[in-house]
């Protein structure tokens, strides 16, 4: 895939005091290939989510919660 499906970014790219923090949430690097991607870009299907249980006054409701994504790129599953 190419990056502008990915989401992939150069680290060049990156302003200096973005990559001081491992995670400043516009941005992700995957644990495997180290390659930084912007997060709003990175395509839905290597989002992965999960159910949330609550309850609200007594009624069950479930929450959808990202749980990691999975690396356009190598397809390592990086846990949030």
């Amino acid at each position: 895939m190419t990056p502008e499906i990915t989401g992939e970014v150069p680290a060049e790219d990156l302003l200096p005091d973005a990559m001081r923090s491992l995670h400043n949430g516009d941005w992700e690097q995957c644990g495997d290939c180290l390659k930084y991607f912007i997060w709003s870009k990175i395509p839905d299907e290597f989002i992965k989510t999960g159910q949330e249980h609550h309850e609200f006054w007594g009624a069950p409701c479930y929450e959808t919660i990202v749980v990691g994504w999975e690396c356009p790129i190598c397809g390592y599953y990086n846990p949030m």
